[in-house]
Formats: structure tokens, sequence, C-alpha cells
């Protein structure tokens, strides 16, 4: 990955510490090995949204082969279980943000272990509405977004506006999408509300988890 040397000697002059057991992460990234192994890692999934199945991993779900979604794939990494709920809600809520650096670490590698064909050319962060973002002071999702296009290489571009203020994601089986201004982000995610990314064609969609 690009960027990948700078990083590691970063953490070398500079050891991580971990941002769920507080311990010396003792590598180029703050989380330690013990925590990362007993993330709730999404093994088997959809190829397509990225829903978990029970089958071979790389299956189509019911969903998807009945009612296609607009997005050609969902890349998620993990499920929404402890501690990544922590994790997300401590960016979302408490403006924690060294964990969006870990959040889309662990989005990076997801991207290494499955070896796609290509990269998009364009990565997009789906937008919070203004309201909700000043109150936030943040976005979160352009916070990962602009991790995987520094580490990629890719252009972010950010032209999506939200149009009206839709309720929050907790509770919700599929986001709504109609509130997005732009057709390419009418995907839903599904209900592993982990930190994914969608592309419809050549770009990536980095939701707001």
């Amino acid at each position: 990955m690009v960027n990948s040397s700078l990083n590691r000697l970063i953490y070398k002059l500079f050891p991580g510490r971990c941002v769920l057991c507080m311990a010396s992460s003792r590598r180029h990234l703050d989380l330690c090995v013990d925590c990362e192994r007993s993330l709730p890692w999404l093994e088997r999934q959809c190829r397509r949204c990225a829903l978990p199945l029970d089958g071979d991993d790389g299956a189509m779900c019911g969903q998807c082969l009945t009612n296609p979604p607009h997005f050609q794939r969902c890349l998620c990494p993990l499920r929404y279980d402890f501690p990544v709920d922590r994790l997300i809600t401590g960016l979302k809520h408490h403006g924690r943000l060294p964990y969006s650096r870990v959040l889309s670490q662990l989005w990076l590698q997801q991207l290494e272990d499955r070896a796609l064909a290509s990269t998009p050319d364009l990565i997009l962060p789906v937008p919070l509405h203004w309201r909700r973002q000043l109150f936030r002071g943040f976005n979160q999702s352009r916070f990962i977004a602009e991790d995987l296009a520094r580490a990629l290489d890719i252009p972010l571009v950010d032209p999506l506006r939200r149009r009206r203020s839709t309720p929050p994601q907790q509770g919700l089986s599929a986001p709504p999408s109609s509130a997005l201004s732009a057709p390419t982000a009418s995907a839903w995610i599904s209900t592993v509300k982990s930190m994914a990314a969608c592309s419809t064609a050549s770009t990536w969609i980095c939701p707001a988890c």
C-alpha cells in the first residue's frame, strides 16, 4: 500500500497504543494483536451486499438474487458487535477521531485479503445533513474516506449533499438513501452496520457507519 513505509516509520518513532485495552500496540496500528484477533470478523458474507451467510463465502444472498441493490459490491470486514460498536460510537458521538484510522486500516487489510481485481477511480464519503454535522462538528465518513484515499492514492471527491434530515442509523435495517442528491449514492447498506464501502461502477462510496 502507498504510504505504508512512512506509517511504519512514524509508529517506530512514536509507538502506537491500543484504543481498546490501552496497552502498547508495538506496531504501526493503534490496536494490539490480541485485541485485533478478538474482533468480530465477518468471514462469510454476500459478495454483493455483505450480509452474513451460513454457506460459502462469496455467494449471493437471496435478497440480492431477487432484488439486486444499485451498487455492485459492498466490502465489510467486521460485524457490528462489541467492540466494533464501541469504536464506531466513540468516533461518531464522542469525537474520538483516532478511531477512524483504526477502522480504515482494518478495512484496508480486508481489501488486501480479498485481492480485488481493480480499485475505483474515485472515493466519495456519504454526507451528513447540515444540522447533524453542525451538532457533531465533523462527518465521520469523510475521515475514513480520507484515510482510504490517502492510502490507496485515489482521488476523494465530495459532491454529495443530504437534502433532508433522516433518522439516526441505529435501529435501522437499511438506512434511507433518498436523501442523497446523487443517483450513484442510492445504495443502501445491509444490516451489517459496521464500517463498509460500497462500489457503484468505478466509484467507492464510504458510508456513514
